[in-house]
């Protein structure tokens, strides 16, 4: 990411924020599986198996959201290069 500010480069900019959602993907999966192996309360009566399902739909949202932050800056450049 440092490097694609100075040298303007959408391809290097989406490549780094991808990369940095797939990181925080990864680590949130990683805890969230970790989590999701507690024993059951009297809060959670069918444990917390749950919180792996979570994370899979905050990964799907990280994605989402890096596509459309990429997608409105690189529609204009395809207009005006």
């Amino acid at each position: 990411m440092i490097s694609g500010v100075p040298f303007n480069s959408m391809a290097i900019l989406s490549d780094a924020l991808h990369d940095l959602g797939d990181s925080f993907s990864l680590g949130l999966a990683w805890w969230m599986q970790e989590f999701s192996e507690k024993e059951s309360n009297e809060l959670y009566s069918y444990g917390y198996r749950r919180y792996s399902l979570l994370s899979a739909l905050i990964n799907a949202l990280i994605l989402v959201a890096g596509s459309v932050i990429i997608i409105y800056n690189a529609i204009p450049r395809i207009f005006n290069p």
